[in-house]
């Protein structure tokens, strides 16, 4: 199963929250992800042994290239699409950038500070 989310991850079909990005992925997003570890780590499902364990998080612009692509769309606003960052297209876009980044540290955070990671890596989560 965790090999699967990986190939999502790399192939670029899981965003940080695609209640966020409102793009058609096939992936669960990272953060169902995490809360599926999570639950698996809760429940012992997942063995790690005694060392420590590295956490990586793939936070590619992917998600953010296609928020700024829909702002531009030529398509929206008339035909041109965003022309300024007066312009409403823009101003979402950037507050939906802003979103994406917030998600992201929220979900570093809130798996940080799960009281089984800090079990498994207890000097990165200090």
């Amino acid at each position: 199963m965790y090999a699967d989310m990986v190939l999502g991850l790399i192939s670029n079909n899981a965003h940080a929250n695609q209640n966020l990005t409102k793009f058609a992925v096939t992936v669960p997003d990272t953060r169902a992800q995490i809360q599926t570890y999570l639950s698996d780590l809760e429940a012992s499902k997942v063995n790690h042994g005694t060392k420590e364990v590295l956490y990586i998080m793939w936070v590619g612009i992917n998600p953010v290239d296609a928020i700024w692509t829909d702002a531009v769309d030529p398509d929206t606003n008339g035909g041109k699409g965003a022309q300024h960052f007066t312009d409403s297209l823009y101003v979402n876009a950037t507050a939906r950038v802003q979103r994406q980044l917030q998600e992201v540290q929220y979900q570093i955070q809130h798996l940080r500070d799960n009281h089984n990671v800090k079990k498994l890596s207890p000097t990165a989560c200090s």
